[in-house]
């Protein structure tokens, strides 16, 4: 009924009528589809700008993973460093060197969307296989974060637990100092000379000569030269001579006690140092490897 009613309608129409008519409906087809040519339009260009700043991104990230998985190589060779320091009782170098800039903070803030977009899916191959790629990358940058901020603590802990026992050793060595000077004035004043007392001839050879010469050495830092030059020497002079009866010994035993003391801590601070750097180098090496092959693999993918 409609459609007659309309060829009617039509059909009354002058020429001129009926050409604007088809005009109006051509003018309003071309606007339609200048509309939809328009929304396609900036629909491809919208998708385009997305696309390129998802590589922008892409890029920015595995440039930053490369920096990072380098750095880590400086982390370990710091380590490995500080390690065999250890073992060198005069290096004054205790301490991990964290390298400049290396931080995994910025990669981290990258949203969880962004970083699936750019290794899962935007790329071809199986999506467990790079789920799996993706979580172990971003497990790896957080446990790097973790070992970075427990190797920092680490460093504090071990240089201030090594300078106490170092105070502890200069405190037993002035005390030991200090008794050796009295002993050789009342010897002085009681016509003891050399060669007639035992124990003070001792002490003069250590605390004297041994002394001045680890004193104008290079190992006047070196906690071990100090203990084996001068408190271990003493000390096996009087288990040596046990039926010695000396007051003297009774009242240099507590200091060279807290001297020996002091040194055994050191020694297990440092040999405990060393295996939890021996840790520290394990671990960082395989998340390394791991997140490196993540990366190789991932980048081998093919772009959909």
């Amino acid at each position: 009924m409609f459609l007659v009613f309309v060829l009617c309608k039509v059909s009354s129409l002058s020429e001129s009528d009926y050409f604007s008519i088809i005009s109006v409906l051509i003018g309003g087809f071309l606007a339609i589809i200048g509309s939809v040519i328009a929304v396609i339009t900036q629909s491809i260009v919208n998708s385009r700008k997305r696309k390129k700043e998802l590589l922008e991104i892409e890029d920015y990230f595995f440039t930053s993973l490369d920096f990072i998985l380098s750095s880590m190589e400086e982390l370990k060779a710091s380590i490995t460093k500080l390690s065999n320091n250890l073992t060198q009782y005069s290096s004054l170098f205790l301490s991990v060197r964290i390298p400049s800039g290396f931080s995994t903070e910025d990669l981290r803030e990258i949203d969880g969307k962004t970083l699936y977009r750019i290794i899962v899916a935007s790329r071809k191959g199986d999506s467990k296989r790079k789920s799996e790629d993706m979580i172990n990358i971003m497990n790896g940058l957080r446990y790097i974060d973790r070992q970075v901020k427990e190797i920092e603590e680490f460093n504090g802990k071990l240089l201030d637990s090594l300078n106490e026992h170092v105070e502890v050793l200069n405190e037993a060595l002035i005390q030991i100092n200090f008794l050796y000077n009295e002993f050789t004035v009342s010897a002085y004043k009681n016509k003891v000379f050399p060669g007639n007392d035992s124990f003070l001839d001792l002490l003069e050879k250590v605390l004297g000569k041994n002394q001045q010469e680890i004193i104008n050495s290079s190992d006047k830092s070196n906690f071990k030269v100090i203990y084996s030059g001068i408190i271990e020497p003493i000390l096996l002079f009087i288990r040596s001579n046990k039926d010695l009866k000396d007051e003297r010994i009774v009242e240099m035993i507590p200091c060279l006690i807290k001297g020996k003391q002091a040194y055994n801590e050191s020694e297990s601070i440092r040999k405990e140092s060393i295996n939890t750097l021996s840790k520290y180098i394990s671990n960082l090496n395989s998340v390394q490897i791991l997140m490196k092959e993540c990366k190789k693999t991932t980048l081998l993918r093919e772009l959909k």
